[in-house]
Order: structure tokens, then sequence, then C-alpha cells
């Protein structure tokens, strides 16, 4: 794990996204000293509220498949196949260019960015979705200021940093206050998506009783069910579930299932439903006699 003195920032630049899907879309954007002292606050403010740089830290795994509130506190650790997200493309990114500009056309700015460096040239990137930042831009005209004994509109661009920042992006891992805006600028689902093939049939490699082939197709065309195979792929206990167990908690939880040259795997209309199972997030309960009830949870926390 690798912890960055964020009191002793001795470096920093500020950079904007211009784009979407366009890695060149990634501009420095010159500050003075006052900026950089803003920024230095705001990413203090971000791992005071994560304390994800103390000894202690112990901070639970984001799960692609789990519905978060607005602020959590979150690590996700970088494994190699990670190369390809936004955060860790950009965290890697050598000489990016200078940008004047970088701020005439707000519109197009999709995030903003920091590169931080401590006393150790332990490098840190700090990430906030630009909505904040462009919202006081669009009040212009009605903004006022006290100039010379006299109140006037303000008719400059102007930007509002923000508090904090929505992440902080380490060498080995990224620590997310606000889930959501992690998943916006990353691009989580479009990623998701692109492996999901590739998720299902290591899954199959770990599970060789469970037809997952059939799921693939299903899985590629489905955020959600992406997301799940995503967070059940990340799961350290799938080689101790045996086709048996597995069949007998289908069949209590109602999913209906078919078995073909010895493999196990969901009837059409069920595919959601078995994902959901083994995502742990598929249950029943038998509170009144004769009356089973069965839950699908949308979140669910280990207790």
């Amino acid at each position: 794990m690798s912890f960055v003195d964020v009191n002793h920032i001795q470096a920093v630049e500020f950079g904007v996204c211009l784009s979407k899907s366009q890695e060149d879309a990634w501009v420095i954007v010159p500050v003075d000293t006052t900026v950089q002292e803003v920024i230095k606050e705001m990413v203090c403010s971000t791992a005071e509220q994560l304390r994800c740089f103390v000894q202690e830290a112990d901070l639970p795994t984001y799960e692609p498949a789990e519905k978060y509130a607005s602020m959590e506190a979150l690590r996700y650790p970088i494994e190699h196949d990670d190369e390809d997200t936004t955060p860790i493309k950009l965290f890697n990114a050598q000489n990016l260019p200078t940008e004047q500009n970088g701020l005439n056309d707000p519109s197009e700015i999709f995030f903003y960015f920091a590169i931080c460096r401590d006393q150790q040239n332990k490098k840190l990137l700090a990430i906030r979705r630009a909505a904040q930042f462009k919202a006081v831009l669009k009040a212009k005209g009605r903004l006022i200021r006290w100039l010379d004994d006299t109140m006037s509109a303000v008719e400059d661009d102007i930007f509002k940093l923000d508090q904090d920042f929505d992440y902080l992006v380490t060498e080995d891992e990224i620590y997310i206050l606000r889930p959501s805006g992690f998943e916006f600028t990353a691009d989580l689902d479009e990623l998701v998506l692109a492996k999901a093939t590739q998720n299902t049939q290591k899954l199959q490699q770990v599970m060789e009783f469970v037809d997952f082939n059939g799921l693939a197709e299903y899985v590629g065309m489905h955020k959600r069910a992406a997301r799940l195979v995503a967070a059940i792929r990340s799961r350290d206990d799938l080689s101790g579930i045996t086709i048996d167990s597995l069949k007998a908690v289908c069949k209590a939880t109602g999913v209906e299932v078919k078995e073909i040259d010895d493999k196990v795997g969901p009837v059409s209309g069920h595919e959601m439903h078995f994902l959901m199972l083994l995502d742990r997030r598929r249950y029943s309960l038998a509170l009144i006699e004769e009356n089973t009830e069965t839950y699908e949870a949308a979140s669910r926390r280990k207790v």
C-alpha cells in the first residue's frame, strides 16, 4: 500500500479533461501559487475524510455491483487489467501538454484533476467531476462584488473549486470518497461491459460445473449483469461452491436452471436471478409458516 504524505506536498499541477473518450484531451492548465494552495487543502480534506493514509486504515473494497451512498470511504486495489481505465492511464501519463486556453470552453470540461508529489516524490492523482466547477460560470452577470465603494456585477469568467476531490489515485490503490464521481469519470459501465466476456470465461475456469459460456452473450449486453459478473469474479470463495449446493439454493430461491453435459446454468429469463444468487444478493426467508418469501438485494453488507 502506497502512503503519500499529503501534509507535505511539494509540487502541484492542475489539469482538465476536455473530452470523455479522447486521451489527448487531458491538458495541464497553468495556475499560480494561490490556486496550488487551495488544491493542497482539497487533497488534505479528501484524505482526512477517507482516512486512507493512516496505519490503521481498513477501508472496504469497492464492488461494481454494489449500490453506494453519495459519500462512502472505499478502496479499489489496482490490478494489472485495470491499465485501460481512465484514472490509471492518466496517473501513468507522461509529459501532458500545457494549454493556456484550457478553460476557454467550460462546457467541454468533463472533469478536473491535480497531480501532486510529496517530499519523497511519491505521486498522487486527485480527480473531481466538473459540476460545481462550471456552475458559478453559468451565474455570470448575477454575481456582484464590492469595488471602489460600489457594488458591481461580475462579468468575468469565474470557476469554483470544490471542497474536496471525488477520489485519489496512487500507484497501487484508488481511494474513493464519492462512488458516483468515480464511476462517472472512469466510465466504469463501458469498461465492465468491454471485459464482460473475459470475466465470464475466467469464472468458468473456477466453477467448471456452471455453464458460463451460455451466459457470456447475455452478460455482454446487460450492464447490470456485467457488473455482477465483475463482482462475482472478485470473490475468493467460489471454489467452495458445489453443484449440489448451488442447485439446492436455486430451487429454494426460485431460480430455474437446466443441466447440460454435467453443467448447470439458468434457463432463459433467469440469467439475472442466477447472477444475483452467485453474488449473494438473492435469498429466501420463512418467517411465516408455509409462506416462503424471496428477495433480491440491490445492496448487501456482510455481517
